[in-house]
């Protein structure tokens, strides 16, 4: 008879080492599952970011052409104005020395 008690003894740490396995198996699934929808989410955010980026690329771009087209706007108005000043004084230096 304990011979019966020992072999059933024997068996139990057996089924014990099975459902350890499935439970270990179960919860490395259930990680693994968790960590690939995790990298998934951080793949499509890198992409949503590096269309953000590249959108803010082109529209500083587009401003930075614009800052220098106005300051180049700028630069020939101040030359108009220096120049409109030079004739304005040759006139006057004209009339009084007439």
């Amino acid at each position: 008879m304990s011979k019966q008690h020992h072999h059933h003894s024997s068996a139990e740490p057996h089924r014990l080492s099975i459902f350890s396995l499935q439970a270990q198996n179960s919860f490395h699934s259930q990680v693994k599952s968790e960590f690939l929808d995790a990298y998934d989410t951080g793949e499509e955010q890198v992409c949503n970011f590096q269309s953000k980026l590249e959108t803010l690329i082109d529209e500083l771009s587009k401003t930075e052409a614009e800052k220098r087209k106005f300051k180049d706007q700028l630069c020939f108005v101040e030359q108009e104005l220096v120049a409109s000043k030079g004739r304005e004084n040759a006139c006057l230096l004209n009339k009084s020395s007439s």
